[in-house]
């Protein structure tokens, strides 16, 4: 099936709108840009280089490294913002996990749910 996010941007543009727009106050320099997005240097050279070109990223050099960044001043900034929040850029927080946990059971801090509800509705109090 052809998503929305398919039918607009190629896989590559998705994934590297996600970081730019996903968080458009932070920079990142390429070689994180291409380990964030999963795909070939090329690609992502090729991408940032047209994206730029368009006036959808900034860029700037700091110390040895050149730094993309979402641009602000484009026209269409917060409806790319919008656009990647709502289709393609929540998929990554859905599919991360936002903490990582342990059940809680019995003698442990919060102690066993199940039996302290089963407790209150039969009447006894828990312990």
């Amino acid at each position: 099936m052809t998503t929305i996010a398919s039918a607009l941007f190629t896989k590559t543009q998705q994934r590297l709108l996600s970081e730019l727009y996903g968080k458009p106050d932070t920079s990142f320099y390429l070689n994180e840009l291409v380990r964030l997005a999963g795909t070939g240097k090329g690609a992502v050279v090729r991408e940032v280089k047209k994206m730029t070109e368009a006036g959808i990223l900034v860029t700037y050099q700091q110390g040895n490294q050149q730094h993309y960044q979402a641009n602000p001043g484009n026209p269409v900034f917060e409806e790319l913002r919008a656009i990647t929040r709502k289709t393609f850029g929540i998929k990554k927080l859905l599919t991360k996990p936002v903490v990582k946990h342990r059940p809680i059971g019995p003698g442990r801090a919060g102690g066993d749910i199940r039996q302290e509800r089963a407790e209150r509705f039969a009447g006894r109090p828990s312990a």
